[in-house]
């Protein structure tokens, strides 16, 4: 007697396990990407945080150099203010100019002339330090007519970005 075989023919397809096995790879390769993408973003905002922060340090403390190099008589000088006088315009008139913290963390330096206006927000520190003729630091309180060079450091601090630049402005015309 002859027997006939069966051929069988071949599955075409996947099975359920393989299709699970599949997604669950496609799910922790987006899940990589997703964690690496969200990681970067976050880089990038606090990157961006800390040069704004680092900007606006840096045009607060360059306004303040230019305003007392061009300063003519230093009336005041304490540990979180100054105060001066300048020709800033150009009209031949000397202005008081006023820069000023209140000590309070998170406070603006005050820029006060004719209008009081925010030089820096969210200080963290300022303290200003006061030089003779001899590069000697002065003991406060300062007599201000022996001033000859103002020190400044300035602390600015925003979320968990902290900021701190120094400098000092040797006054022309004193």
């Amino acid at each position: 007697m002859c027997r006939r075989f069966r051929t069988r023919r071949p599955i075409v397809g996947f099975t359920l396990i393989e299709l699970l096995i599949a997604l669950a790879l496609v799910f922790i390769l987006i899940g990589a990407v997703l964690m690496v993408y969200v990681t970067g973003f976050r880089a990038f905002g606090a990157q961006e945080r800390g040069s704004a922060l680092q900007g606006q340090a840096a045009q607060a403390v360059a306004a303040l150099s230019a305003d007392l190099r061009g300063a003519t008589s230093l009336a005041g000088a304490g540990a979180a203010a100054v105060t001066f006088t300048a020709d800033t315009d150009a009209d031949g008139v000397d202005e008081g100019i006023e820069y000023s913290w209140s000590g309070t963390a998170g406070d603006d330096l005050v820029r006060a002339a004719a209008a009081s206006v925010p030089a820096a927000h969210s200080v963290q520190s300022l303290v200003f330090s006061y030089y003779d003729a001899g590069d000697n630091l002065l003991d406060f309180p300062v007599t201000a007519s022996q001033v000859r060079r103002v020190g400044f450091d300035l602390t600015l601090s925003e979320a968990d970005e902290v900021f701190r630049l120094r400098s000092s402005a040797r006054p022309r015309n004193l």
